[in-house]
């Protein structure tokens, strides 16, 4: 029972946030094609679909429930146990609901054709590259699943496409969310250490230490690029990883004993 009430007290929670995000992407997306079909002359692109804004959006979001949930949920007796899983489950509803809402405003900018340009979702942005029906690779970045030959394909590519997506939104959700528990867990001066510190040394180091081992990273790198970044599959199962991980990693800090909600 309690892990319903806190379940669906942060459901509640992002209900204003969801719906304010949509009214803002589905009101661009109404202007931008008003804009192209009254003003705009000639102008060659492509259009990407909310799909590319959605992991972006969860990241923020999950950057800040969790000191408010915390602080309300720790005052009504709910453990941290319950908290934390209930989030998780509720980044995979809200993941669910959000696939759906851009699933379908894809399939009518694709049947609309509003724009005038190649419609593209991030997944064939990423992995344009398809067979045709001889098994020829085939190099096309604009109307992808119009050029499928078969429909067997033309499913496929739809399946692998929501899965893609699906996957990617609740990687996003738990990567805000766990570096928001660590920024709620860690001290002023090591929030300033590992949020700032240590990022500037990295990126200020990183070719050096690159040059240091460039013939392993440059391994390392050429495997990646062939087996997962140019991989639908392997893309999938790193991001799957990363879930699992940062996952584990949020809920161990999370219900530690010494976790105390903050004063005001």
């Amino acid at each position: 029972m309690k892990f319903s009430k806190a379940f669906k007290y942060q459901l509640n929670d992002v209900k204003t946030s969801l719906m304010s995000f949509y009214g803002v992407m589905i009101g661009v997306e109404i202007l931008l094609s008003l804009l192209i079909a009254f003003c705009v002359g000639n102008v060659k692109g492509n259009v990407i679909g909310l799909d590319a804004a959605t992991p972006v959006f969860l990241f923020i979001l999950s950057l800040c429930i969790f000191s408010t949930n915390f602080s309300f949920l720790n005052q009504n007796s709910i453990s941290r146990r319950t908290m934390v899983l209930s989030c998780f489950a509720m980044f995979a509803t809200v993941a669910g609901i959000m696939l759906a809402i851009d699933a379908i405003n894809a399939a009518i900018m694709y049947m609309g054709d509003f724009y005038k340009y190649p419609y593209s979702t991030v997944y064939e942005m990423i992995f344009h590259q398809f067979e045709s029906a001889d098994h020829r690779i085939v190099d096309k970045t604009s109307d992808i699943l119009q050029n499928l030959p078969t429909v067997s394909q033309k499913l496929t590519r739809i399946s692998a496409n929501l899965i893609f997506n699906y996957v990617s939104y609740i990687a996003a959700a738990v990567s805000g969310y766990f570096i928001s528990v660590v920024f709620y867990r860690l001290s002023k001066i090591w929030r300033i250490i590992v949020f700032i510190i240590i990022p500037v040394v990295l990126l200020n180091s990183a070719y050096s230490i690159y040059r240091l081992g460039q013939s392993f990273f440059d391994t390392i790198s050429r495997w990646m690029d062939r087996n997962i970044f140019n991989s639908p599959t392997g893309t999938i199962i790193l991001m799957l990883i990363w879930i699992v991980v940062f996952g584990m990693l949020s809920y161990i800090i999370a219900t530690r004993a010494g976790l105390k909600p903050k004063k005001e």
